[in-house]
């Protein structure tokens, strides 16, 4: 996600785009890299990215990548020093995250 500025608002559109996204994100890091059942990691998902009206006009939505948060759901909170490798999120990760936004739709945002 591009840094926006710090007045930066959200419409509710923009809102349910970028949490569809990180939902989606994060659901994916935890069944590729985790052998979490799909069904499992999409409720896990939407129960750490809760949809928060006050969010849309929080210029810090989320200060860092799903990638980040399901490391620490699987390994720990310092999963980047028993396993350094996994401190940047690998190709494969920003490939599936270009691939969900080319294909992501108002009609399927997230429920509230």
């Amino acid at each position: 996600m591009p840094t926006e500025p710090a007045n930066k608002s959200y419409t509710d559109a923009e809102y349910a785009a970028i949490l569809a996204q990180e939902r989606h994100m994060y659901a994916w890091t935890l069944v590729t890299f985790g052998g979490c059942r799909s069904e499992d990691a999409e409720a896990h998902a939407s129960q750490c990215y809760p949809y928060d009206p006050v969010g849309q006009n929080n210029p810090f939505l989320f200060h860092d990548r799903a990638w980040h948060y399901a490391m620490i759901e699987l390994h720990g909170s310092t999963f980047w020093t028993a396993k350094p490798e996994m401190l940047h999120a690998p190709a494969a990760y920003f490939e599936e995250e270009e691939r969900f936004c080319a294909g992501y739709s108002p009609d399927n945002r997230p429920a509230h």
